[in-house]
């Protein structure tokens, strides 16, 4: 891991630039779950890199996901970059299916 990790101040500002992510994505698409997943999952920004995240919507068209993905990108867009692929709950049940998701986190549950 690199220094970043091991700094109280820099994780703190890890901290708070994924709790700006995931209150930026639940006011403009007011998704069922937000899932972080590599170094977001373990509460980790590198500036130069990107933020992986599942947006889980229950579309009620699949044609609706460009839309809700726009509304992502612009609401996302600053110095991180966001890489935020809406999914919907039956593509995160076929996910976990064929994959580990070891490396993901839950970071919000619609209420």
């Amino acid at each position: 891991m690199n220094q970043q990790t091991h700094n109280p101040e820099n994780t703190s500002s890890a901290q708070r630039i994924l709790d700006d992510i995931v209150k930026r994505i639940v006011e403009s698409v007011h998704p069922e779950k937000i899932i972080f997943l590599g170094s977001a999952a373990r509460g980790e920004v590198d500036p130069r890199g990107r933020v992986p995240v599942f947006v889980v919507i229950d579309l009620p068209d699949i044609s609706d996901r460009h839309k809700f993905e726009g509304q992502l990108y612009t609401a996302l867009r600053g110095p991180i970059a966001v890489d935020a692929l809406v999914v919907t709950p039956g593509d995160i049940k076929r996910l976990t299916r064929k994959q580990s998701m070891e490396e993901s986190k839950t970071v919000y549950e619609a209420p």
